[in-house]
């Protein structure tokens, strides 16, 4: 039977529960672990862009194109542009190409 006019704050309902054995904390997320999905340096190379404000003390947002090796996670290529273009991505694959070749795969 249910008293009805009762106010009972929520931290006393879970230390009931815990009491009672019918609470279940909730499982600790693990840190993030970095998935490689490639057997050597140059299998794989992810090419992403970020537009963010970079700084507090920037007007604008700027766009920050990157491509990182899946393997080694090193970056070949940053930079920041003023717009996220095709344009722009070209110019960062195409640097990125004359100095470390072509990969087997190019992840855009």
């Amino acid at each position: 039977m249910f008293r009805r006019g009762i106010d009972v704050s929520l931290t006393t309902i879970i230390e009931r529960a815990k009491a009672l054995g019918c609470h279940r904390p909730r499982p600790k997320k693990k840190a993030h672990e970095r998935e490689v999905i490639t057997t050597a340096i140059g299998a794989l190379i992810q090419h992403d862009a970020s537009h963010h404000l970079w700084s507090p003390y920037a007007p604008e947002k700027w766009t920050l194109i990157s491509s990182i090796d899946d393997y080694s996670r090193k970056i070949l290529f940053a930079d920041f542009f003023e717009e996220e273009t095709t344009w722009a991505h070209i110019q960062a694959s195409e640097a990125l190409l004359r100095q470390y070749g072509l990969p087997l795969t190019l992840l855009c």
